[in-house]
């Protein structure tokens, strides 16, 4: 697709998801099809651009504060935002224990970075939400970054060198989009090793590229006293493992003691039950199976949210849960409406074809 075409083709799919957007306002889709489902929508982190770990932390998975701040006075009047212990009632019972005609919707945060409590928490504070916090928990009031943060930060904060890893051909770093190769190759090598020759694999690279801010990357997480505070502010947390290993990938033994002991962690931490818990997905592939599953039901959690795009019904498996995915592209209030209704609106339309 040329540069023309493309701009062409986004100025019409502006225009169309802005006239979804305000058709809704006036109740213009049908509000069956947003009654019989629930959302839950994943964020990661609510950033700044000056902020020194924007870069690292991926300006894909960031929201802008004001974007954040638009999107939740919109949900606070349009949607009934529920906990994730409520969303699983309904799921299981088929009712909303509410006298309302909005559709139920749960918050969630991916990973545990520092701006959920500086920029998000006080959002949800003001506008009477509540959310679901899914805790990295090596990362949390310590010394290390979520990895993939780390081996962003060596890579493209390194220079224009060649770098040298085991089981990989060398590559290079002359530019922009060769650098972001290779972490796309190399993070997808490290998905697949043990914790340990992970770590062992970005300190060399660290070496080879003299870049290490370690306690700048670590500054970026939460502590447990923000999380504690978070809690009586009536916020819920639950398991995004130890480590941020992708599961499937990695050792049985070593995939439990990331499910189980981020749990224990968590519970010793805040003195109460975790029953929610998120597959990490650092590479965009499937990041569950059936293994999982039962790992997760004999630890004692009571759901897992994936990064499956998707809406939920009752009867869905609630260790399987499907998530809407908010980013730096939802950025308008139309584009926010259209990631999360997207289905209701094409069902709406095919129902009015038919009859």
């Amino acid at each position: 697709m040329t540069v023309v075409r493309k701009a062409q083709f986004l100025g019409k799919s502006a225009i169309r998801k802005g006239l979804y957007y305000h058709a809704s306002l006036f109740g213009a889709h049908s509000r069956r099809f947003r009654r019989e489902r629930a959302y839950i929508l994943s964020y990661h982190s609510i950033g700044a651009e000056n902020d020194p770990c924007f870069r690292s932390i991926g300006a894909s998975i960031s929201v802008a504060r004001k974007a954040f701040e638009r999107q939740m006075a919109y949900l606070a009047e349009r949607y009934r935002v529920v906990s994730l212990d409520a969303l699983l009632a309904f799921l299981s019972t088929g009712r909303a224990e509410y006298d309302d005609d909005r559709p139920l919707l749960a918050l969630t945060f991916d990973d545990g970075y520092r701006d959920n409590y500086e920029r998000a928490y006080p959002v949800l504070r003001r506008h009477g939400l509540t959310a679901t916090f899914f805790l990295t928990v090596d990362c949390i009031g310590g010394d290390h970054a979520l990895w993939q943060m780390r081996l962003r930060d060596t890579i493209l904060n390194g220079g224009t060198g060649t770098l040298v890893i085991d089981g990989l051909a060398p590559l290079g770093l002359k530019t922009l989009k060769e650098k972001y190769q290779a972490l796309k190759i190399i993070g997808r090598h490290l998905i697949a090793v043990p914790r340990e020759v992970r770590e062992e694999t970005i300190r060399c690279l660290q070496e080879q590229t003299g870049v290490g801010n370690e306690k700048m990357l670590a500054a970026a997480m939460l502590n447990w006293e923000q999380v504690r505070e978070m809690q009586r502010g009536g916020m819920t947390f639950g398991s995004h493992t130890l480590s941020h290993p992708s599961l499937p990938y990695i050792p049985e033994e070593e995939a439990w003691q990331e499910i189980s002991r981020s749990k224990a962690i968590i519970e010793q931490q805040l003195d109460a039950p975790v029953l929610h818990f998120c597959y990490p997905n650092p590479t965009g592939k499937k990041n569950f199976n059936q293994r999982l599953r039962s790992m997760l039901r004999k630890a004692g959690y009571e759901s897992a949210v994936t990064s499956q795009n998707g809406y939920v019904v009752p009867g869905d498996d609630t260790l399987e849960m499907r998530r809407k995915g908010i980013n730096r592209g939802h950025g308008t209030l139309p584009d926010f409406y259209f990631q999360i209704e997207e289905e209701a609106i094409r069902d709406t339309w095919k129902q009015r074809r038919l009859g």
